[in-house]
């Protein structure tokens, strides 16, 4: 697969982000910082069809921005204890009820390394790797919150190019070997990068038996997929060689 060089412009990047958002929030007092997939569109000059992620230090700045952007006329799309969406002044923005006392700190939790990227309007801040991952279109596991939401997240970057290696789909595959069985269905319906819609992301992993009278029916479909990916990836690397 042909790859392609990446804009690492800093000063592009502020002044598009400041303008876009960051600097109307700051000059009303509100801490936050942009992180995720609309950063991963911007550098790879893709259309920024990404909803753009707000994230805040503490609820006070969320609750500062969203009463600031309601004040101003946003369009609630919805609103839960995970967060909420919004739609201002034509563009889409995600408020993230998951907080970090700064930008690094929040991309630290992102699964692909692709998505670890944040600017709070004065610095860019990324993953070691992760520019040269995007350049590679390589799904690079940095950590795993969510098992499920990441493995629906697998299935959108293929869709977009990206591939993943044998090695980094076993990571995944013993992720969900390992999920709580109790808390498939819920951990099913979380989604974003750092397992946005899970209320309580960092739980601890343990090994759960099922009952024998309920077959777990989804890990087996997801073992499915995973089996296809991994050989979807060992046929690009034989076809490229």
């Amino acid at each position: 697969m042909a790859t392609k060089t990446i804009n690492v412009n800093k000063t592009l990047t502020l002044v598009y982000f400041n303008n876009l958002i960051l600097q109307e929030l700051k000059k009303n007092g509100i801490n936050c910082w942009i992180a995720g997939g609309v950063l991963r569109d911007y550098f790879t000059e893709k259309p920024l069809k990404s909803d753009c992620d707000i994230f805040f230090p503490n609820m006070t700045e969320f609750d500062k921005a969203k009463k600031y952007l309601q004040s101003k006329g946003a369009k609630t799309i919805w609103e839960s204890v995970n967060g909420m969406k919004v739609t201002y002044k034509g563009n889409t923005y995600d408020l993230v009820k998951i907080f970090a006392k700064n930008p690094m700190d929040t991309i630290a939790r992102f699964d692909f390394t692709i998505s670890m990227l944040a600017t709070d309007g004065n610095d860019l801040y990324y993953g070691n790797n992760t520019l040269k991952d995007l350049q590679d279109r390589k799904l690079v596991i940095n950590t795993i919150v969510n098992p499920l939401s990441t493995l629906k997240r697998v299935l959108k970057h293929y869709k977009k190019g990206y591939t993943m290696s044998a090695e980094e789909t076993k990571k995944l595959y013993v992720a969900l070997n390992n999920l709580p069985y109790d808390t498939t269905d819920d951990l099913l319906s979380a989604n974003g990068s750092s397992g946005e819609g899970l209320n309580k992301p960092d739980y601890t992993v343990q090994t759960i038996v099922p009952p024998a009278e309920k077959p777990d029916n989804l890990k087996y479909i997801m073992f499915g997929v995973l089996a296809i990916l991994v050989g979807y990836a060992i046929f690009k690397n034989n076809k490229t060689e």
